[in-house]
């Protein structure tokens, strides 16, 4: 449109007699409207400028803007047309200067007025900024005075009301916070009109001033309307008038700005003020402007409510400030430093002048004074002191700001001392040296950390940054295994390598500085085993690093391959450590190869052709998710998007793509899709240009076609019925990817990423060369069969498909069986529909809504109902055009099915709903209805339809109240037993039971699926019912969903109500309808009338039900910029959380504080509200402790549960892997000043609570635990406390050290962490010889062990955070452990009675010893004492209060001494021997466990063997579970070196008790856990066994075979996980020596072993757990080297383990007859399809869920893939090795009983009538393994005809026929897996 006026004009200029009056009016209008569009206003400027000489133009204009100044006055729209046309056109604005009085008039309207008052506002803003001289001629009057010129204000006329507006607007609270803002940039441009500078200044002081009175409150009282404060501003305005004028005539050229800081001056008023003066104000005309301000600005950060208006007006000041600065630089003007400056109080003076032209008075004032001279000064301590505690503020956008605000503090500082004389490069730098020495005090684990690094980087300097923190590359890396600090420190790291290259003389010495300092971090991280910071190093560092130094990519490489299985010396000088060797394990080594190579191709260092393609097939082939999700992105993933797809790309993906699709690590899957579809787009956008004008394929596209034509091939053969849902999964993944890659979907479904229109010449060039079939025959029938899947995310993306890229209706012949003909299609769905079963009812119900929607409503087909009793009974035939009417038919019809139903159940017949269930129709009404809804615009809307609309809501509304089975009268919600009781009492039996039969339980199933689906129906209709019919059904929806939410207990109901509830709410609250707006506050209303009212309320549970999700469901939709209802519903819920509980009201009574404090509860909870509550939290804290001390149990429920999420709002969630909490870098300071109330509450609470502890009472505040956890979880102070808090600090300092004397143990604990987080980081050492010198002066006066108790709590929390260089501090240290084990050693004498007490003393000592590294004979020594003395106590103190604590701080103490002397084997042996020789379990365990923590295989060696013995004659169950996993540790550790000493390990023990021992184990004598540890020890034994020269063969026989037997056991698919592990791990210890000792000894007794633990590791090998799959995986590895195969890796993934493990027993075994029964039988079962019929005979119709799998990982087909291949190959193998009599047998025997149990189980089969229900897909998964093994046995009959008939096995020619006929069968029976096998096989 703009182009077309643009030319309109340009004709107009050229030929002006061609335009008409109405062509020029046309023009006028259309350029009036595109002036009011952001987007083209300038361009349209333009050409209104291009038209200013045309008359004819300027009168239609002129014409037309006094059209709107007529009819302003009534027309609100005018005066918003007034402002949208002077937005953009100083055109338009030359018309409106006669008509500003007329305006004025107009806004002399009342600004309280919430609609009114922002247009009001910005109009006026418009007004004083637009038009400054007519405004001035307006407000000012001129006189002459003493023949001088002076001016008065106008107090009259039109500007005083506006005014007056204007400063109501600014202090209103009532009005939204943006108005007020635009208000007070209005007063301030109003001041900018006065006449000169002093007046102006004047004004600006005065409004000031005025605007605090008003902030205050002092005028006006909050009972007075809207009138009378206006008239009281009025009044009060006028004296300010006066005060002006009489100001402004005694001295105008006085510019003094002095405002008036006091606490009162932080509300939002002052607020605005400030950021209009910032923005608007002519601030170098106000002298002292900038220090005023600031002063001001810290005030209002300190204290207001309003944070991001707060720091937003800092990060103005300091721009404003910056742009003095810059000014005063390019004007030349410079400052000295004058001698004043030396005594510490920095004051520059102005000199001279250098450049031109003159500076105002003020300008130089302001630069006179430098504001960041030193880092000590007052300012800068206070603002840094701000900045620190909000850091990391909650409030969206103010960490932004608080990070800018820092940023400009330092450049400021910068700015000002460059303005000297003589610019001091010593003073500048020891500014920032001060703050880094700031910086270095906070803890690593706070963002701010890294963040104010970055930003000190530049000005202070790589090298002092690496010198003054030594741990500096260490600690970045560790950063990058918390989200929380990855991109921080990754921005921090990227900051300094910019520096250090601006730095450095060249670049060459730059990356030498990197080399030397960064390059081992960096491969440390990116080998590291922990997964997010291996992600993260990959992610941030290294593209940081290649991009800053893209030379670096070749020091990587080439450190990597002097790694690489060898350990390498740098070649560089390394400060952080000197000769330091590269040592990386193979999967280290593979995760760094992995991460360079994907990043260097990213940043085009290499391209497909440089590819390591040994490292990427080792990836591709690992274990490692990680590694092979690397390879493949780096194998897909390209910057060219048309680079194309080399052979080694091609060859790798083709080999190892089928592997990965059924991997079950969700995120690798979506890696996979997202390289994959990376690949796509390049093979489509590389082969575009090639074939743009080819009649054919060419011959450089070709490989890449025939990938993407077998990848879709490939995926539509893994959709097979029997896949694992991964597989699946992933199949239908890519198809969807090639998909939307080359085929173009419907325009309304894809805004981005369009497929490019010459891709459909490509397409059908791949077509003409016989590829690229997506939507053929083939693929639509292999979908129909995925539609009957049992998982509905399957069948929903195998129906997306269908729907999107196939023709409709299908081809002829394209639906087969069920599915021939969309007739027979739609009627077994409608028949799926009346199912009992909820699969078949999802299955049906999405048939009908597939057809309904592309063949019903576009108008393809029209249906029609029979007269039959069934729904199925339909007739579908073609339409000739679009109609409507049959659209609605069918939904009716299947409406009509569900009233029939609901007249039946109101007689609540039992056996009505199982027979005839409704669910499913109502699920396919809802299916259908969407579909209709969402295609309105495409269809002509009529009466019918929402006719329709309003009697589904009548419907659902019947169905929900009949499946409730209580009346309408009835106000008890009904539960699983009340619906029992109902039925109970309809059905005419007694009521009384309090079991639910199952019977009751399948109906009730049924009333709760009809209920869910009704409910999502209505929300359905409440989302996409069109607007204009909304208003009419509103009040109904809502009324229906909030009955179903706070009566209903079914949480999947309430789930899918709460759904349409938020979406419906969503609607109403943004409809132009104010009666449907006003809907939600009138449910919100109706909710806190009935909590309040303790008669209307039923019971609801004591979690409130379904109320708190209600109240946050409407929360929740309302619209960002207006939280009206959060406002007010929190004041309401606080105020009834708040009242005093009655007396009299017993526990079964609903209370209305409990609702409301659930409803908090659920309002913090929700992310989307987080923002909006944070200020509230502080109440609520207050609240919830208040809480805890109610005598109501419901009370102090509801309480703790909004406790909880308190915490977890305010300070994160716990990171239970690292067990620290993520959240907690909050200080106590940053917590107290977001929240003052919190503060002095908290301090109030802990000294209370400290007085009665004190007192010696034990009993205490309930809300004492809460609020010292909360505490707890604080993190340490950065810095010092600021001298404002320092005395609430003391204070509640106080109250913790007393309550370390408190008899309860949990509360001295929380006390003395509480303590811990008040001190400052960098006084820790101070303090903890503090304590320990209390403690010490203590001793003889032996005060309480409480609080002794107390006091070495605080100096275990002060030990444990101390820095890890503490070593360093000798004379610390040592002071430390004199204290310790010198005057606090009567700790641990016998003398203090108190184990408690004497357990944490060695405790404390035990971790300062390894904190220091500090000789272990004293603690040593201390250790045996304690021992001596607990042998010398009574059995009655063994069971006193700390024994258990003691007993272990004793062993572990021992055992870690032992460890650490000269002999430590024989010390260690010695020392567990002794410990194990006791009685005391705990010594056992703690012993135990001690050891097993050891990592030295010359003790463990000598530790094996005495643990082993020691089982000979253990037989307690919780020392078996320390010992087991300990013993097997080890002896892991061992044979990881290799010293395992099978002859010396055997002579130790006492082989045939230990070993019916462990057989006794295994059996479950004491367990099934200790059993499945056994099996490890036994496969330990049997190891050595084998391994020894002297062992009895015929009992090694026996033994092994009875530990096959367990393992078999244990191994199975129904045992837990851990049983399934230790199975694992057993085989994984002893599989190879009997792998090998099988080869070896040729024996059929072994190899029925070795078959028979094969046969165990591949069901483990498809076992669901990863970690069982990866056990066996590793052990499999092993056998690579006696395999014939290429690949010689450390790790393949479990697919490919099936193979290896195959291949080794098939290559030694060979001659065995046992193996070839084994494979045969693996190969030619059937008893997954026996068992199919068996249960297809007896199925039972009630079930209404499919059971659960007990392996849903196996995949039954393709582990007959394996053993059939494997069949071929060992047959082979036999007939190589001359026993061709094995295999004649084999046939005559194996063969014919296969053939005989197949055509028995496929007559079977065949004869069972079962449809097309969920057993079909096992059928078919059945039948396609029967075909895989009939194709396997003739693909052996044309090897018998290839060879020597003289050495091969035959069979007989009837056996050749039968098998014949069980393929036609076959075929005939099921002929889809047949089609789909031949095109696809």
């Amino acid at each position: 449109m703009l182009q077309e006026l643009q030319l309109s004009a340009q004709q107009l200029l050229e030929r002006p007699e061609a335009f008409n009056t109405g062509s020029a009016e046309i023009l006028v209008s259309a350029l009036l409207l595109c002036i009011k569009d952001t987007k083209i206003a300038a361009k349209t400027e333009n050409v209104l400028r291009s038209l200013q000489n045309v008359q004819i133009i300027q009168e239609l204009i002129g014409k037309h803007v006094k059209c709107v100044m007529s009819t302003m006055e009534k027309d609100k729209a005018s005066l918003q047309e007034f402002s949208d046309m002077v937005e953009h056109s100083a055109v338009l604005q030359k018309h409106f200067q006669c008509y500003l009085h007329s305006i004025l008039t107009r806004l002399n309207k009342d600004f309280s007025s919430k609609p009114n008052c922002h247009l009001l506002v910005k109009v006026s803003l418009q007004l004083f900024q637009l038009f400054p001289q007519e405004m001035r001629t307006i407000c000012w009057k001129a006189t002459r005075f003493n023949e001088l010129d002076q001016y008065e204000l106008s107090t009259g006329g039109d500007v005083l009301p506006v005014v007056t507006g204007l400063i109501y607007t600014v202090f209103s609270e009532d009005l939204d916070l943006e108005s007020r803002l635009l208000a007070a940039m209005a007063l301030v441009m109003f001041a900018n009109v006065a006449p000169n500078a002093g007046t102006r200044c004047k004004m600006y002081n005065l409004l000031w001033d005025f605007t605090g009175i008003l902030n205050t409150g002092a005028t006006t009282d909050c009972r007075m309307s809207c009138d009378e404060k206006a008239g009281q501003y009025c009044a009060r305005f006028q004296q300010v008038l006066q005060a002006i004028n009489a100001c402004n005539n005694k001295n105008s050229e006085d510019c003094n700005f002095g405002l008036e800081i006091s606490s009162k001056h932080t509300g939002f008023a002052h607020v605005a003020f400030l950021h209009a003066l910032l923005v608007n104000a002519r601030v170098k005309e106000i002298n002292n402007f900038h220090q005023a301000a600031f002063t001001a600005i810290l005030n209002i950060c300190t204290s207001s409510n309003y944070a991001y208006q707060a720091f937003n007006l800092l990060v103005l000041w300091f721009d404003s400030k910056m742009k003095v600065l810059r000014e005063a630089k390019a004007k030349g003007y410079h400052q000295t430093l004058c001698s004043t400056e030396m005594k510490g109080n920095p004051l520059l003076e102005k000199t001279d002048i250098v450049s031109e032209g003159t500076f105002s008075k003020s300008l130089e004032f302001s630069l006179s004074k430098p504001m960041f001279g030193e880092s000590s000064s007052t300012a800068v301590e206070r603002l840094l002191s701000l900045l620190q505690r909000n850091w990391e503020h909650a409030t969206d956008g103010v960490a932004e700001l608080v990070h800018k605000s820092f940023s400009l503090l330092l450049e400021a500082h910068q700015r000002e001392q460059h303005l000297a004389d003589e610019v001091i490069a010593n003073k500048e730098t020891n500014f920032y040296k001060s703050l880094l020495r700031n910086v270095s005090h906070l803890p690593w684990t706070v963002r701010a950390k890294f963040e104010q690094m970055a930003a000190l980087a530049g000005y202070v300097g790589t090298n002092i940054l690496l010198a003054d923190m030594p741990d500096l590359q260490q600690e970045v890396v560790n950063a990058l295994s918390s989200n929380q600090l990855a991109k921080c420190a990754s921005r921090f790291y990227g900051k300094h390598l910019s520096v250090t290259l601006s730095e450095a003389s060249d670049r060459k010495d730059a990356v030498k500085i990197w080399q030397c300092y960064w390059l081992q971090p960096l491969i440390n991280a990116i080998s590291s085993s922990d997964t997010l910071q291996q992600h993260n190093a990959t992610r941030y560092l290294l593209p940081s690093t290649l991009k800053v130094f893209p030379d670096a990519y070749a020091i990587l490489t080439n450190a990597l391959a002097c790694a690489n299985g060898v350990a390498t010396t740098l070649n560089s000088k390394s400060s952080i450590d000197n000769d330091k060797r590269i040592h990386l394990t193979r999967v280290q080594w593979l995760h760094a190869s992995i991460a360079i190579m994907q990043v260097g191709r990213q940043l085009k260092f290499i391209t497909g052709a440089d590819l390591e393609v040994g490292s990427l097939r080792e990836a591709l082939f690992h274990d490692n998710d990680v590694i092979r999700s690397g390879a493949f992105a780096t194998l897909c993933v390209t910057p060219a998007k048309t680079e194309r797809l080399s052979e080694v790309e091609l060859c790798l993906l083709r080999e190892n793509l089928s592997k990965n699709m059924n991997i079950d690590n969700a995120p690798f899957r979506n890696g996979l899709k997202t390289s994959i579809k990376v690949l796509l787009c390049r093979v489509r956008d590389s082969s575009i240009s090639q074939v743009k004008n080819a009649d054919r394929l060419p011959d450089q596209v070709y490989p890449a076609i025939a990938f993407v034509d077998w990848l879709y091939k490939h995926c539509l053969l893994s959709l097979y019925p029997g896949g694992c849902y991964q597989r699946r999964k992933t199949a239908l993944d890519l198809i969807t990817q090639v998909m939307e890659t080359f085929l173009a979907s419907p325009p309304a479904q894809r805004r981005k990423g369009k497929v490019p229109e010459s891709t459909a010449k490509l397409v059908s060039l791949a077509l003409a060369a016989g590829m690229w079939d997506f939507c053929g025959d083939p693929a639509a029938r292999v979908l129909d069969v995925v539609l009957l899947d049992s998982v509905a995310e399957i069948r929903e993306d195998a129906a997306y498909i269908r729907e999107q890229y196939f023709s409709w209706p299908p081809h002829a012949g394209a639906a087969v069986d069920v599915w021939y003909g969309m007739q027979q299609w739609l009627s077994k769905g409608l028949q799926l529909c009346c199912s009992s079963r909820s699969q078949d009812c999802e299955i049906g119900a999405l048939i009908c809504k597939m057809i309904y929607r592309k063949c019903i409503i576009p108008g393809k087909a029209v249906i029609s109902w029979s007269n039959g009793q069934s729904l199925g009974d339909v007739s579908l035939y073609s339409a000739g055009c679009e109609t409507l009417n049959s659209s609605i038919d069918f939904i009716l019809m299947l409406k009509q099915a569900v009233d029939k139903h609901l007249k039946t159940t109101t007689a609540f017949s039992k056996d009505v709903a199982p027979h005839t269930p409704v669910y499913g129709i109502i699920l396919a009404i809802q299916r259908c209805v969407s579909c209709l809804l969402l295609d309105l615009p495409n269809v002509k809307t009529n009466d019918e339809l929402k006719t329709l609309i309003a009697s589904l809501l009548e419907l659902s509304a019947k169905a929900i109240r009949l499946n409730s089975l209580v009346t309408e009268q009835e106000e008890v919600n009904p539960s699983l037993a009340d619906i029992s009781e109902a039925m109970e009492r309809r059905g005419g039996q007694s009521v009384g039971s309090i079991t639910i039969t199952a019977e009751q339980h399948y109906l009730m199933a049924c009333y709760w699926l009809t209920i869910k689906e009704s409910m999502t129906l209505i929300g359905v209709i409440a989302k996409q019912v069109p607007n204009q019919w909304l208003s009419s059904i509103a009040v109904q929806i809502a009324d229906q969903l909030v009955v179903i939410i706070t009566r209903c207990r079914h949480r999947g109901i309430l789930e899918a109500t709460t759904l349409a509830a938020s979406q419906f709410f969503q609607r109403l609250l943004l409809s132009d309808c104010e009666v449907t707006r006003l809907i939600p506050n009138n449910i919100l209303e109706k909710v806190f009338v009935g909590i309040n009212d303790l008669s209307a309320m039923a019971s609801i549970t004591r979690r409130s039900a379904g109320l708190p999700l209600l109240v946050v469901t409407i929360l929740a939709a309302e619209p960002r910029h207006r939280k009206d209802l959060l406002k007010d519903a929190m004041s309401r819920l606080l105020s009834t959380a708040s009242r005093r509980e009655a007396d009299a009201l017993g526990e079964n009574v609903d209370l209305p504080q409990v609702h409301a404090l659930n409803s908090l509860r659920a309002i913090f909870r929700d992310a989307t509200l987080s923002p909006k509550t944070l200020q509230y939290v502080d109440k609520a804290v207050m609240l919830s402790i208040d809480g805890f001390s109610s005598p109501a149990w419901t009370i102090r429920n509801s309480a703790t549960q909004l406790f909880g999420v308190l915490v977890d709002r305010l300070l994160g969630q716990k990171d239970l892997e690292r067990d620290s909490p993520v959240g907690t870098s909050m200080t106590a300071a940053q917590l107290f000043a977001l929240y003052p109330n919190l503060q002095t509450y908290i301090v109030q609470q802990v000294l209370h609570t400290s007085h009665v502890c004190g007192s010696g009472a034990l009993s205490m505040h309930p809300g004492t635990f809460p609020l010292l956890a909360l505490l707890s979880r604080l993190a340490m102070e950065t810095t010092v406390t600021s001298k404002h808090n320092s005395e609430a600090y003391v204070m509640l300092s106080k109250g913790l050290e007393q309550l370390l004397i408190s008899p309860v143990f949990r509360v001295r604990e929380l006390a003395a962490k509480s303590l811990l987080t008040l001190m400052s980081g960098t006084d820790s050492m101070h303090q903890l010889v503090k304590c320990l010198q209390k403690i010490s002066e203590g001793c003889s006066q032996r005060f309480c062990h409480n609080g002794l108790h107390g006091q070495l709590l605080l100096v275990k929390c002060l030990v444990e955070k101390l820095a890890r260089n503490i070593q360093d501090e000798h004379s610390f240290v040592s002071l430390v452990s004199d204290l310790l084990f010198t005057r606090l050693l009567w700790l641990g004498c016998r003398e203090n009675v108190s184990n408690v007490v004497k357990a944490l003393y060695l405790e404390i000592c035990w971790l300062w010893t390894m904190r220091t590294n500090q000789p272990w004979n004293r603690l040593s020594v201390l250790g045996i004492d304690v021992l001596y003395n607990l042998e010398q106590c009574s059995n009655s103190d063994k069971h006193s209060i700390g024994r258990c604590k003691l007993d272990q701080m004793v062993a572990s103490i021992l055992v870690n001494s032992s460890l650490h002397q000269a002999s430590r084997a024989n010390m260690a042996t010695s020392c567990l021997g002794q410990l194990l020789c006791t009685d005391n379990a705990d010594l056992h365990t703690a012993a135990v466990q001690a050891f097993s923590e050891c990592k030295e295989p010359d003790v463990l060696k000598e530790v094996l063997p005495v643990l082993l013995k020691h089982l000979t004659s253990e037989d307690r169950h919780y020392c078996l579970e320390e010992v087991m996993p300990s013993v097997l540790s080890m002896y892991e550790l061992l044979a990881l070196h290799d010293l395992v000493k099978c002859d010396a390990l055997c002579e130790q023990l006492k082989y045939d008790t230990l070993r019916e021992r462990l057989k006794h184990f295994a059996a479950g004598a004491r367990g099934l856990s200790i059993g499945a540890q056994s099996l490890c020890v036994l496969a330990m034994m049997i190891h050595q066994e084998l391994d020894s020269t002297t062992h009895d063969i015929l009992s090694l026989h026996q033994h092994l075979s009875v530990w096959i037997s367990y393992t078999e056991a244990f191994s199975s698919a129904s045992r837990p996980d851990p049983h399934r592990l230790h199975s694992a791990r057993a085989i994984a210890i002893v599989g190879t020596t009997i792998m090998q000792y099988a080869a070896v000894r040729q024996s059929e007794d072994v190899v029925n072993c070795l078959v028979r633990l094969v046969d165990c590791a591949v069901m483990l090998l498809q076992d669901v757990s990863k970690d069982v799959r990866s056990t066996v995986a590793s052990w499999v590895c092993q056998l690579l080297p006696f395999t014939d195969t290429e690949i010689k890796y450390t790790s393949v993934q479990s697919q490919l383990a099936v193979k290896v493990l195959l291949s080794c027993i098939t290559l030694h075994c060979a001659w065995s007859r046992q193996l070839l029964e084994y494979v045969t039988s693996k190969a030619l079962e059937t008893t997954t399809l026996k068992a199919f019929v068996t249960s297809l005979r007896h199925r039972s119709g009630a079930s209404m869920f499919e059971p659960d799998e007990v392996n849903y990982y196996a995949e039954p087909v393709e582990q007959v893939k394996h053993y059939l291949h494997y069949l071929k190959v060992l047959v082979r193998r036999i007939v190589e090795n001359n026993t061709a009599d094995l295999l004649q047998e084999w046939a005559d025997g194996s063969i014919l009983d296969w053939l005989q149990q197949v055509e028995t189980l496929v007559d079977a089969s065949a004869q069972c009538n079962v449809g097309v229900h969920l057993p079909g897909n096992t059928k078919s998964c059945c039948l396609q393994i029967i075909r895989l093994q009939t194709e396997c046995l003739f693909s052996l009959a044309l090897f018998q005809e290839e060879a020597d008939a003289s050495r091969v096995w035959k069979l007989p020619v009837d056996l050749w026929m039968r098998m014949e006929k069980v393929k036609i069968k076959i075929d005939e029976f099921d002929y889809i897996v047949n089609k789909t096998n031949v095109c696809l096989l």
